[in-house]
Parts: structure tokens; C-alpha cells; sequence
């Protein structure tokens, strides 16, 4: 664990922290499996933070999917593991919207309709009240392909944030150019026609 936080804090080894992290999840699985969840939270936010760094520097969009693939899915598991347990249903909804971030990353429509369908679901304290009107419209900007749509969703999303969070941020870059490539790729195919 200390080599996880090591890894994380000190150097920005993400990979190294995940990996640790993901470790500490297998172990306390078998022998403290009401703690594996918090390790398996910590690694999907490691993924995040490499997919974060890979949007940033405008690389490897592949990676970007693969990691984005893999934190929300272990967000979501989570999520349902929480919303079954008195005492944390009340977070499964957060890690459904951050599964949701990082499917709108990977241009996944229909999972961040099924995020947002789980999230109303599983029950406990939303969020917040605008998160998941925000996920369902950046779903329907993305559906559509309407890049000023989605654009105008971030912008007042942003402005009801008390403080940006860079990861956040980074996702719907991402996303932005999902929907930015589609509708280039419509434009071209349009001339060809």
C-alpha cells in the first residue's frame, strides 16, 4: 500500500500505483473483502490519471480507451457492489458518474445512458441534481454528433462547478473529439457523395 502511495504521490508512477493498488484489491478480496472496493476505486482512478495524461498530451488514443474501458468498469462494479450495502449505497451513484466520464471519454453512448439509468436504479444520494441531466444531454450531443451541443452542456456544467476538476476536464476533451472526428469524418463523406 505504502508503495501504491509512493508511486502515486512521490513519483507519478501511475501504471506502478495502479499496479500496486490492484495487488492490495486481489489480497484484501480474499482475506478482507468488505476493503477490496476502496483498492479497486484506487486503481480506476490511477487509469483515469494515465488516460488524463494521455488526453492532455494529445496521445495514444487507443491507450485512452483501454484505460478509460477498464476504470469504468471497475467504477461500476463498485457502484453495484455499494448500492447492495446500507452502509455505502450512498456512493454508488458517484462512482456511476465517474464510470459515465470515462465512457463519454471513450465516445460510449449507450453506456453513459445505461450509467445514468443505472445511477437513477441503485438509489442513494445522487451526486448532485445537475450531474445526471448534464450526462444525459452530453449523451444526446453525442448521439447526434452536435459538437456546439456538447460544447454548450460542458460550458454550463462548468460554470456550476465551485471548482474544476482537471480529470473531469481531461474526459471531456476526449469526448469532445470523439464527436469532433465523427463529424469530420461526416463532412468528408458528404464531398464524396
Amino acid at each position: 500500500m505504502k508503495r501504491a502511495e509512493k508511486n502515486e504521490t512521490a513519483l507519478g508512477d501511475y501504471e506502478g500505483a495502479a499496479m500496486c493498488y490492484q495487488d492490495a484489491a486481489k489480497w484484501a478480496e480474499i482475506r478482507q473483502p468488505h476493503h477490496s472496493n476502496k483498492y479497486w476505486i484506487k486503481v480506476a482512478e490511477m487509469y483515469t490519471r494515465q488516460a488524463a495524461e494521455l488526453i492532455t498530451n494529445n496521445e495514444n488514443p487507443e491507450m485512452v480507451h483501454t484505460k478509460c474501458s477498464a476504470a469504468a468498469d471497475i467504477y461500476t462494479r463498485v457502484a453495484h457492489a455499494y448500492a447492495k450495502d446500507a452502509l455505502t449505497k450512498y456512493s454508488a451513484p458517484t462512482h456511476l458518474f465517474e464510470a459515465a466520464m470515462c465512457h463519454v471519454a471513450t465516445g460510449d453512448v449507450v453506456q453513459v445512458k445505461r450509467d445514468v439509468m443505472a445511477a437513477s436504479q441503485v438509489g442513494g444520494g445522487l451526486t448532485s441534481a445537475k450531474d445526471w441531466p448534464f450526462l444525459s444531454d452530453l449523451a444526446e450531443a453525442m448521439e447526434t454528433k452536435d459538437l456546439k451541443r456538447f460544447e454548450q452542456d460542458v460550458e454550463i456544467y462548468d460554470s456550476k462547478q465551485r471548482e474544476p476538476n482537471a480529470l473531469h476536464t481531461a474526459l471531456l476533451l476526449a469526448g469532445r473529439r470523439t464527436i469532433g472526428t465523427a463529424a469530420t469524418l461526416t463532412e468528408e463523406e458528404n464531398e464524396f457523395a
